[in-house]
């Protein structure tokens, strides 16, 4: 879950998603909640990580990426 908030903070998704998009950044978005702070300092963290390009430390904690998929189509798409 911290690496999947980083990436989508490092690269937020913006043209072509549309509502989805919105929903799916909303739904990470750690920092909107009032409770961030005092309940989820590790998810906030990975926010402003994400933020900052700074999601090395999850990358090497979790392999899995909601990104990789979108990377792997992005050269098919592409060619079309």
């Amino acid at each position: 879950m911290l690496r999947a908030i980083c990436e989508i903070h490092e690269f937020p998704l913006q043209e072509g998603y549309g509502m989805f998009g919105d929903l799916i950044s909303w739904f990470f978005s750690v920092s909107l909640s009032p409770y961030a702070e005092s309940h989820m300092p590790e998810y906030l963290k990975a926010e402003m990580d994400g933020r900052d390009g700074n999601c090395n430390e999850y990358k090497n904690v979790c392999s899995k990426s909601l990104f990789k998929w979108e990377m792997e189509r992005k050269p098919y798409h592409n060619e079309l």
